[in-house]
């Protein structure tokens, strides 16, 4: 078996209420495939209209020349039915650390105290700021999304065909309006290799 280091579950998948997710462009970083062959491979899977409907989402991403491209959101059950015929150590570690993050976000949304539960908040007037920003300066969410998925201030720049410093800049602000933005060095997602 693969000594795993430890990771921060949170950062490799994705909550929308209590819908946990992966993105298929993810999944093409983290396995090490490129991401037309992971879109390839979620078209093909034999699998029924109603798995896939509750397990595969369509959506998109802007790309480096900020062109729409599709990307897919798949739950731990959709991701389970992709990665089962992935092969190899690398992909092996993934895997196993793709699941225990699975299980970590649902034990953490499952967690909650069984008191009364707090009503559901509107979105703040932060919140709605946020969202605004994001939605006027597509860089910012480029950027945003660039980093979550684990690439550093360089890769970025290059992708976007802007200097290091607009990134670094672009970070910046969006920590402080309150996004967290992980600040990485590195150039590309981390592979097994380098986690040790």
């Amino acid at each position: 078996m693969t000594n795993i280091t430890p990771i921060d579950f949170s950062k490799l998948i994705h909550r929308d209420g209590d819908r946990l997710f992966v993105t298929s462009l993810e999944v093409s970083n983290r396995f090490g495939k490129q991401h037309y062959n992971i879109l390839q491979a979620i078209e093909n899977l034999e699998c029924s209209q109603e798995f896939r409907a509750l397990n595969f989402k369509g959506t998109s991403y802007n790309d480096s020349q900020n062109k729409a491209r599709p990307m897919v959101e798949m739950t731990k059950d959709g991701f389970a039915f992709l990665v089962m015929g992935f092969t190899g150590k690398q992909a092996a570690a993934w895997k196993e650390r793709y699941i225990q993050a699975f299980n970590w976000m649902s034990e953490q949304l499952h967690a909650a105290p069984l008191s009364k539960p707090e009503p559901i908040a509107k979105p703040t007037v932060i919140t709605r700021l946020q969202a605004e920003l994001l939605k006027s300066r597509p860089r910012l969410q480029d950027v945003f999304k660039l980093t979550h998925v684990g690439y550093g201030r360089r890769k970025i720049a290059r992708m976007l065909k802007v200097n290091e410093s607009t990134i670094r800049s672009d970070v910046a602000l969006l920590n402080d309006c309150g996004f967290n933005v992980p600040v990485s060095t590195q150039q590309y997602p981390v592979t097994v290799d380098q986690m040790g």
